[in-house]
């Protein structure tokens, strides 16, 4: 038996499934009876939370290997698993020590081990059938204690987490996926390899690493050209002349961050609940909007954008009912959902003559529209329009959803949650139930310290599959985007610009100034503008200074601090 598996002597039971045995419920490599494994059910229940908030793991690759960073108790597990030799390297990491990751009692239960092979597992239809009914289970829980009581309630999720420890436990045996001597003592991973990077997952399937982090010399150019159409979702898919239209062209310009690659794998993965939704965060200007486009030039998908308000309601998301053109001359005036948003009590005279009662809702006068439209007064005839979002769930387009954080009415995000879920149905204001397209992704975009921004909605980040911080280009990655963009060669003058906005941007920071921006969008007008103005302090007094704040004060010191010692009248 393969040391893995010498934890079944052990009597660990943390998840209270443990040792309970099943003679119908085996999978298709065993015989006999199946046993609930506390290790393998640990490892199946992390990678299905991975992407939740109180997921504790993190899960990527480089090249053949697979690497796991598993917290746990303040100690994380490292374990890098080769696909191609079968063989695990792992350490134990805590306060920036290295300790053995040994297979023993009281010691390393394997479980970090079995979330490393989870990739490798789910080329497995049978694994992956009995994992997708674990996965739906875990999505709407809020934390593991209540997905345990849910698994131990639920006699479908009990069957399937049989048949998955059996799955493991056969296949292993076998000898078909790892190699693990038998003394359980496993091969460490040297602090050199953590220092340098050599390990950094250059794909991360979920979570967020902390050890094995980033560096700059990892870092890959992805070429342009090849990325447009590279992840297509299905070949046989045909598109209409318009939706072939709303396909973005990545200009030549584009340089393909390597997060983006990540989504792509992500959303085209075998998984049993692959990403659909993706959330982009980050200050102005550092390319969450080009990244959506790109993406959906990637899986060669059709690009809508909806551009969130303060003022948005529920309906903004699921479409408009209003009058038909050819009928709406002789038409009673209906206020539209941006009238019953700027205005409510206006609205409410609009629908009935009257004078609006105290307390009347955006919703109150939604539902009195909706009456009226049903009603179909006055002969009018009435159309429903789909929104953007809509039409990307139904035709399975990619969906750009712009800035919800700075949605003020309440409950508008909350009613979002039903649009973004993956596995759910729809009701439109019509009454018709459209369920999601499955090619559908959302992309959610939101700026981060900019004014009029809110933390998101927890709800609708828990939804996020797929969560990317980003960050301002490096200088190289600006240079080579502002000259094909505006085909400035300067590059002596064009330096000194990137080194005064990013003296900006640090300067508002520390000021705590958030009243504008600067960023890239701020410096490709400057360098537009000094292109024609030839003079760069009029230049920037007339766009990245007034960008950077309103107040004339503050606008006055940064002309001082950051611009002047770079450039003179």
């Amino acid at each position: 038996m393969n040391k893995l598996f010498d934890s079944f002597t052990w009597k660990i039971n943390e998840t209270g499934l443990a040792e309970q045995r099943s003679k119908e419920h085996i999978s298709k490599y065993g015989n006999g009876v199946a046993t609930m494994h506390e290790p393998t059910i640990k490892a199946i229940l992390r990678y299905a939370t991975v992407n939740k908030s109180y997921g504790c793991i993190a899960i990527g690759t480089s090249d053949s290997n697979v690497i796991v960073e598993d917290n746990e108790n303040g100690t994380a597990r490292l374990v890098i698993f080769s696909e191609t030799t079968k063989r695990f390297m792992a350490s134990n990491y805590k306060n920036g020590l290295q300790t053995p990751y040994k297979l023993a009692k009281n010691a390393d239960d394997g479980s970090s081990m079995i979330l490393a092979m989870m990739p490798k597992l789910m080329e497995d239809d049978e694994f992956a059938e009995n994992y997708k009914v674990i996965a739906d289970l875990c999505e709407f829980q809020s934390d593991m204690e209540s997905v345990l009581k849910e698994i131990q309630s639920d006699e479908n999720a009990k069957n399937a987490l049989f048949i998955l420890c059996d799955n493991v436990y056969r296949r292993v045996n076998k000898g078909d996926l790892c190699t693990v001597s038998n003394s359980g003592n496993i091969s460490p991973i040297s602090q050199l390899s953590l220092s340098q990077g050599i390990y950094t997952p250059t794909d991360v399937i979920g979570g967020t690493f902390k050890v094995f982090t980033a560096t700059t010399e990892r870092a890959k150019i992805v070429d342009t050209n090849s990325f447009s159409d590279k992840y297509r979702l299905d070949n046989s898919r045909t598109f209409t002349e318009f939706e072939k239209s709303l396909i973005p062209e990545l200009p030549v310009w584009y340089i393909v961050p390597q997060y983006l690659v990540s989504a792509c794998k992500m959303v085209t993965s075998k998984l049993a609940r692959p990403v659909r939704n993706i959330l982009f965060r980050g200050e102005a200007g550092t390319g969450k909007t080009e990244a959506a486009k790109a993406l959906a030039s990637a899986l060669n998908l059709p690009y809508v954008s909806i551009c969130c308000h303060p003022d948005m309601m529920i309906t903004d998301f699921t479409g408009s009912i209003l009058p038909k053109l050819e009928t709406s001359a002789t038409a009673d005036k209906l206020p539209t959902f941006n009238d019953i948003a700027m205005n409510v009590d206006n609205a409410y005279e609009m629908l009935t003559g009257e004078m609006a009662p105290e307390n009347i809702t955006g919703d109150d006068v939604m539902n009195l529209l909706v009456e009226k439209v049903r009603a179909n007064s006055n002969g009018i005839q009435y159309s429903y329009y789909d929104s953007e979002l809509v039409k990307a769930i139904k035709y399975g387009w990619v969906c750009e959803i712009q800035e919800p954080a700075i949605i003020e009415r309440p409950g508008v995000l909350t009613g979002l949650n039903s649009l973004l879920d993956t596995c759910q149905q729809v009701t439109l204001p019509t009454g018709e139930v459209i369920k999601r397209h499955p090619d559908c992704v959302i992309v959610v975009t939101t700026n981060t310290n900019y004014a009029g921004c809110k933390d998101i909605n927890n709800s609708v980040l828990s939804r996020m599959q797929f969560k990317k911080d980003t960050e301002m280009p490096s200088e190289s990655e600006l240079k080579e985007r502002i000259t094909g963009i505006t085909g400035f060669s300067d590059d002596t003058t064009l330096s000194e610009m990137i080194k005064v906005v990013n003296e900006i941007h640090r300067f508002c920071q520390e000021r705590m100034i958030t009243d504008g921006s600067c960023g890239v969008r701020e410096l490709i007008d400057w360098v537009q503008s000094y292109m024609i103005l030839r003079n760069i302090l009029e230049s920037a007094e007339l766009t990245i200074i007034p960008s950077a704040s309103a107040d004339l004060e503050n606008q006055e010191q940064i002309k001082i601090s950051c611009l002047n010692t770079h450039f003179t009248a």
